[in-house]
């Protein structure tokens, strides 16, 4: 599932307790986005159908949630120490290349 911006900070807004154990569709205007994130596990929550004002209890972040909330705030680096290495690894391929052609020259100037 593709999660928009809405539904990851009302993922937050949950870690975070801004919600108490239950929203209720008069409680917030994203309540579509509620359901969503509970369909497809992101969120674990009791549904309280009611025809006056349905909503959500017991409402606690899941595993796969939880992942995705700190995918979305994480800054990753690219730079990361296995990117290093490989291009640590180019550039002595590259010297090793220039230093070899240099010796090569020289050997046949004489």
């Amino acid at each position: 599932m593709d999660t928009t911006k809405g539904m990851m900070s009302l993922l937050k807004d949950i870690s975070e307790g801004k919600y108490n154990s239950s929203i209720s569709k008069n409680d917030i205007d994203n309540f579509r986005d509620l359901e969503a994130l509970v369909e497809y596990g992101y969120l674990k929550a009791v549904h309280s159908p009611t025809l006056v004002n349905p909503g959500y209890f017991d409402i606690k972040l899941t595993s796969i949630g939880l992942k995705a909330l700190e995918d979305s705030q994480s800054t990753k680096s690219e730079w990361t120490l296995p990117n290093r290495l490989t291009a640590l690894n180019i550039v002595v391929a590259l010297l090793a290349i220039v230093v070899s052609a240099i010796i090569a020259l020289d050997i046949i100037k004489g």
